[in-house]
């Protein structure tokens, strides 16, 4: 959806980004080679060619337990090594509070990227906008509200990842910097927080 707003109207995105130009395209599942395999959601790009301006990983229903993004961010290094610019990297989540362990990552919050063709001058890119908004900041603010009232389709995900997070925070005074700390949701009966500490006499999680 967000690449054709943006096919639509890049305007918005491009000023977001800070790109000085309008001339950009978003590349979906774009494929990436050495220094790091895989398949980054977004990656914005001039029109005319595959020089890499911004970077956007969408984890809007999962949680990164492989180290994805550390290996993006070797990717996103060497591009920013060959082509001498900076390169904005954006996790795209629901949680606006999510914690992230990986520098020069940002989140950006679901809503608020859709939120951004909200003034567009495209009638069609305004509405469709809006309209996701609106639908997404339900799922933001019952996820700050009492569980058993929220109806929005992923508030429950939000609140656990959240939950996370907030657990996150406060073993970081005594719990060792490697300690795993995620919300998951898989079968019926599988643990929703879960949080794997080293043993104090092993030197491995």
């Amino acid at each position: 959806m967000v690449a054709l707003l943006a096919e639509l109207d890049p305007l918005p995105l491009a000023q977001f980004l800070n790109l000085g130009r309008t001339d950009i395209v978003i590349r979906r599942e774009f494929v990436l080679t050495k220094p790091a395999a895989g398949r980054l959601d977004m990656v914005v790009t001039p029109r005319d060619t595959h020089e890499v301006l911004a970077v956007l990983e969408a984890k809007v229903s999962d949680t990164d337990r492989s180290g994805q993004l550390e290996k993006y961010e070797r990717w996103v290094a060497a591009q920013e090594e060959k082509s001498g610019t900076t390169i904005g990297r954006y996790l795209v989540d629901l949680n606006r509070r999510r914690n992230l362990n990986v520098a020069n990552w940002q989140v950006l919050n679901q809503a608020d990227l859709v939120g951004l063709w909200r003034s567009s001058q495209n009638p069609h890119c305004a509405w469709l906008s809006g309209l996701l908004f609106d639908s997404l900041t339900e799922v933001d603010t019952e996820a700050e509200s009492l569980i058993g009232e929220s109806r929005a389709w992923a508030a429950h995900d939000v609140i656990t990842r959240r939950l996370a997070d907030d657990l996150d925070d406060d073993l970081s005074a005594t719990a060792p910097e490697d300690r795993r700390v995620f919300a998951g949701r898989d079968n019926g009966g599988s643990p929703m927080l879960t949080v794997r500490l080293r043993h104090p006499k092993l030197s491995e999680v």
